[in-house]
């Protein structure tokens, strides 16, 4: 039996779901394509994997660095699935990759090639939003792509982590290599193009 609540959070409403109350498996948006209904509350609703995840919700939009491996998670996807969003969850706070660097990543621990499209479905799989950071996933040409909670979430989460994104119709970040390597790529600055920004 799952059971989900409702929490709040500065980039929009979140469901917590968990089947045993111990660990968590899911932290989905209300809002975006991926959208989820807001539950009822229960009896379980106090659990103490619900406490332990609006902790670190609230550290985490406090400005904190918290851990994904933290927190007691249960996320439900095939071996490619889970594979992947290990990748993810490995991604530092404040920078961000392609969709190519995931799949280097998860076919280096694979053993076997691995395709962006195929993680990239993948990644709009991911059940555990912000908690493992798909938001950090960032098209090979810069551009945003999706995210299950929306675009606009998905640049306030970046904002968050000091990553510099313009806004606008067809975002263009300048990015520089970070000390990951050439492939991991983090915004520096927006355009100095005011027309370019809402």
């Amino acid at each position: 039996m799952f059971t989900s609540v409702f929490s709040e959070s500065p980039v929009g409403s979140l469901v917590l779901e968990s089947k045993d109350g111990e660990r968590l498996r899911s932290c989905l948006f209300t809002t975006g394509r991926r959208g989820t209904k807001t539950p009822e509350t229960s009896q379980r609703s106090h659990a103490p994997i619900f406490g332990q995840a609006r902790d670190w919700l609230a550290r985490y939009f406090a400005g904190e660095r918290p851990n994904p491996a933290e927190l007691p998670l249960d996320p439900e996807g095939t071996a490619f699935q889970l594979s992947v969003w290990a990748v993810l969850a490995a991604i530092p706070y404040g920078e961000t990759v392609t969709y190519g660097w995931v799949a280097e990543r998860v076919g280096e621990n694979r053993g076997k090639r691995t395709s962006a499209r195929a993680v990239g479905g993948a990644v709009g799989a991911n059940p555990l939003g912000i908690i493992i950071p798909c938001h950090r996933v960032i098209g090979a040409n810069g551009s945003l792509t999706g995210f299950g909670g929306g675009l606009e979430a998905k640049v306030a989460l970046l904002e968050l982590e000091g990553i510099a994104m313009p806004r606008g119709p067809r975002p263009e970040a300048i990015e520089t290599p970070s000390k990951n390597g050439p492939d991991v790529l983090i915004a520096t600055e927006t355009p100095r193009n005011s027309a370019q920004m809402l």
